[in-house]
């Protein structure tokens, strides 16, 4: 196997991902902010009724890797080489590697339909009609090591992972209700939310095992890889395509959240504590077709080159061996389930200066990777929101959000969030892919 088949197996794995992880934590510490909802169902708007735009009502999407094009292509004077080139030393290259396993993903999410309606003082009900999605494709480290080093070093022998890669997308139906405890205990108030699901898109890959030997005449390999995959269809002939809509099984989650605000006099107004966990439940896909590549081949160098020997035909069998590695065939059918990745958020926020600032701790973890926001909030005038923060974790990152939110007619809001602005002329991340975007317009209908 050569080695520059390694590079393309890492950029497809990449671009199969490219298909979040909270595009709305600035939004977090602002009382009158119309969605902050979606991070903890215990928050309910001010306006007594709003409806979301359909489709435009609310965006998010959401990148999250520990490597960029820096890590794997690397400038010498007017050129610029991969890490596979012998002018990139080895050193040079695992030097530029995260400790991690190389990683990219991604999530989005949208509102088809949605609104909200207080039902009494004490009750706001939440409903909506979105899809979401999610994407992650992983690199072994021991595998980016072989791909360069592989020959050079003392071993002979290497059973490594191959990369991974997932493809998640559903439609959901979610009803919230948030829900005033002050009459028990002053300051708290309490919220739920039910989604029901049902799937769209599913798709995973995986390279089990890849087994190397190298000896000065042999060249030996074998591999034991599996997808599976519904809402698309597989031929050897055409690869994957997707088969259109088309809706697969059934699922459900639910979020649940607490807020507790505490007033007092001085500089510092109170102090807001808060707490939700999301996403909590399980997707089923039904019965979705499982294909497996299981086979080895071995090159010993081409023996009795003779008048008779067919060096053309040699060849061919040398690549149908080889080929048969990576060729996918019908396993069985398996149950496809999901259990969905579990959103967590725990926020502290102080306000001062009769609450027109405030400064504000938040910590996530979606998608399995623990963030701490710092954030500095500012509501200058009734109808306008403006935050500034930033993002502690795995990669680091800058965040600004803006809200124009009037008593009545038609509100927006967008906000973004970026680890690194050096890109290349294509705008790909040099240092990293992080970023994140969250854009919405709605109707809004008063407030008493």
């Amino acid at each position: 196997m050569k080695r520059y088949t390694l590079v393309a197996l890492i950029v497809l794995c990449a671009a199969a991902a490219a298909v979040p992880a909270q595009p709305l934590r600035g939004s977090y510490f602002f009382e009158n902010s119309l969605l902050r909802g979606k991070l903890n169902p215990a928050f309910a708007p001010q306006h007594d009724f709003y409806i979301s735009v359909p489709v435009a009502g609310y965006a998010g999407f959401e990148t999250l890797s520990n490597v960029g094009l820096g890590n794997f292509l690397f400038p010498d004077g007017d050129k610029t080489y991969n890490f596979l080139n012998d002018r990139v030393a080895s050193d040079t290259f695992f030097g530029k590697l995260p400790e991690d396993d190389p990683y990219l993903s991604i999530r989005f999410e949208t509102d088809i339909l949605g609104g909200g309606y207080r039902l009494s003082d004490k009750l706001y009900l939440t409903a909506a009609l979105s899809v979401a999605g999610y994407g992650q494709a992983g690199i072994p480290l021991d595998l980016l090591r072989f791909a360069k080093t592989g020959r050079s070093g003392s071993d002979r022998a290497w059973s490594l992972e191959g990369p991974h890669t997932s493809l998640l997308s559903f439609a959901s139906l979610s009803a919230g209700a948030s829900y005033d405890l002050g009459e028990w205990v002053p300051g708290l108030r309490a919220g739920g939310r039910l989604h029901l699901m049902t799937g769209l898109k599913a798709f995973n890959g995986n390279v089990h095992r890849l087994d190397i030997r190298m000896e000065d005449a042999l060249f030996a390999a074998s591999t034991a890889a599996a997808v599976t995959l519904s809402g698309f269809s597989y031929d050897s002939a055409d690869g994957f395509r997707s088969d259109g809509f088309s809706l697969h099984g059934f699922g459900f989650s639910f979020d649940l959240g607490v807020e507790y605000r505490l007033r007092f006099d001085g500089f510092v107004n109170g102090l807001n504590l808060s707490a939700s966990v999301g996403n909590l439940g399980l997707l089923s896909f039904g019965k979705a077709p499982q294909y497996v590549a299981e086979g080895s081949a071995s090159f010993e160098g081409f023996q009795d080159l003779g008048r008779e020997f067919d060096l053309q035909a040699a060849l061919d069998q040398l690549s149908a061996d080889f080929g048969s590695l990576a060729e996918l065939g019908f396993h069985q059918d398996i149950p496809l389930k999901y259990g969905l990745h579990p959103d967590i958020c725990a926020g502290v926020e102080a306000p001062f200066l009769d609450e027109m600032l405030s400064a504000g701790l938040l910590y996530t973890n979606s998608l399995d990777k623990h963030q701490l926001t710092v954030s500095f909030n500012a509501t200058p005038l009734e109808w306008l929101n403006l935050n500034a923060h930033y993002t502690f974790g795995s990669v680091g990152r800058l965040g600004f959000f803006a809200e124009y939110i009037p008593k009545k007619y038609v509100g927006f809001f967008f906000g973004f969030e970026k680890a690194s602005f050096k890109t290349n002329r294509n705008l790909l991340g040099i240092k990293n892919f992080t970023q994140s975007a969250t854009l919405g317009l709605n109707v809004l209908l008063g407030i008493r």
